[in-house]
């Protein structure tokens, strides 16, 4: 019988000790956790706190959400590269509200990746029940976030605002540019693509973390 299980997101901040603002990156990665743990607050079952140096980590309820938390701290900490593993399984101890004081396999795992993503130079790693899941995954994730580490800083901004705003008319609209202005900018950065992509893994981790995939399968 397929469980909901947890999902712990663990992140580092690559190279950043040759970054010459340490104290500025500092407070950007703080603001971004605070932000993170109020849009997520209804997925967390411990809040985002850093852990080590520039290491940070959270748990959520299931991994519905795990990529979605992963792109918002790309997003937040742009240009700056990350490495992310995920981990889903149980937790061992009991939940409790600092995320440093639990254990179990859905932290072993995202350790796990995390060290993966390190040595291999990849941004997202996956760590799930399945080792083909976490292929597919950590392949898809990793190469969106190497088309959006390439973007320019103009290219990442009309993309959230395409995020947030739905059309290249909107976008348009709130940067003061014609749409033709927009749509080149977001064309020439496979912005389209990356979108599907982001729209795919998030479908993927909803269905997955509830169990829903495996039911096609068992009316076979």
């Amino acid at each position: 019988m397929w469980r909901i299980l947890p999902c712990v997101v663990t992140a580092d901040i690559r190279a950043s000790r040759e970054v010459p603002d340490r104290a500025e990156l500092q407070e950007r990665l703080l603001s971004a956790i605070a932000e993170a743990n109020g849009r997520f607050r209804d997925q967390l079952l411990a809040s985002f706190q850093v852990t080590l140096g520039d290491e940070w980590q959270g748990l959520l309820a299931d991994a519905s959400a795990a990529y979605a938390v992963a792109a918002f701290f790309r997003d937040r900490l742009a240009p700056q590269s990350l490495a992310i593993g995920i981990g889903e399984g149980e937790v061992a101890t009991a939940l409790v509200s600092d995320v440093r004081q639990m254990d179990g396999e859905a932290f072993h795992r995202s350790r796990q990746a995390l060290e993966e993503a390190k040595r291999r130079g990849l941004a997202v790693v996956f760590r799930m029940r399945d080792p083909w899941v976490d292929a597919l995954l950590t392949s898809t994730a990793s190469l969106v976030f190497d088309l959006y580490g390439r973007w320019t800083p103009l290219q990442r901004e009309r993309y959230g605002l395409l995020r947030q705003l739905g059309t290249m008319a909107e976008v348009a609209k709130r940067a003061g540019v014609s749409v033709a202005a927009v749509s080149q900018s977001l064309s020439s950065a496979r912005a389209g693509l990356v979108q599907e992509c982001e729209e795919a893994l998030g479908a993927f981790l909803s269905a997955w973390s509830q169990g829903a995939l495996l039911a096609p399968l068992m009316r076979r």
